[in-house]
């Protein structure tokens, strides 16, 4: 299976990068699209950062695969 998740930003930031990872070593990520090896929970991070504001941001969804 293979999902698009999209990430926003809230605020005047406009350096905002986005990095997507997986719990599941085997789940192929590509920008916002995941491909998920395997049933079971899997648990996509996405971490925001921007260097001008000197911050990041980390949010997480569950996705049960079956």
């Amino acid at each position: 299976d293979t999902e698009t998740y999209t990430a926003t930003k809230a605020g005047t930031a406009t350096d905002v990068v986005y990095v997507y990872t997986s719990d599941v070593a085997e789940d192929t990520i590509s920008g916002g699209d995941v491909t998920f090896d395997g049933a079971g929970d899997h648990v996509i991070t996405v971490t925001a950062t921007s260097s001008n504001a000197g911050t990041s941001q980390t949010d997480t969804i569950t996705v049960t695969i079956s």
